[in-house]
């Protein structure tokens, strides 16, 4: 079956992105760009290397998730391009740090991950799938990380956690 993107696959099944808002009670909807929201959801998260012989584990917004088996929850996250604003790789690569060193500080399970945008010219962005089923903390951790959302997976479907 060939892959589609979710705008593709909406248009042919009527299919509905599981969007949701977090964000301050007072805010009555979301400040992202709603062409930003849909680049989010047009992008592929994956999880590299995840065990010691796997491959990656790509999640796509438009499917159950493959860690359905493995009875994860959890979030992709990334310290990268702030408010989706571009920095470089080497900006990039000390804002990742600090999170890094923020997820074993608070002794948290993770592993290496990525989102890569189907369309359009956005560099993947590196970053982290966080084990957990403490969705606040991730949120508040994305927040702290100048993040405008999250992908959520639980239940086995990813969430998009839009926090602005």
């Amino acid at each position: 079956m060939a892959k589609m993107c979710l705008r593709q696959l909406c248009q042919v099944t009527g299919f509905q992105v599981n969007v949701k808002g977090y964000w301050p009670a007072d805010q009555k909807s979301s400040q992202i760009d709603p062409s930003l929201i849909q680049a989010y959801i047009d992008t592929r998260y994956e999880i590299i290397a995840f065990g010691k012989e796997s491959q990656n584990i790509s999640v796509l917004m438009d499917r159950p998730s493959p860690l359905a088996h493995l009875a994860i929850q959890g979030a992709f996250i990334t310290a990268a391009n702030p408010f989706s604003q571009p920095l470089n790789a080497a900006q990039n690569e000390t804002r990742n740090s600090h999170l890094f060193a923020r997820l074993n500080l608070d002794s948290i399970s993770f592993h290496a991950a990525q989102g890569i945008a189907l369309e359009g010219d956005w560099l993947p962005e590196l970053g982290f799938f966080v084990v957990t089923a403490d969705l606040d903390y991730i949120c508040s951790l994305a927040i702290e990380h100048e993040q405008n959302a999250i992908v959520w997976v639980d239940n086995c479907l990813p969430n998009l956690i839009l926090l602005r």
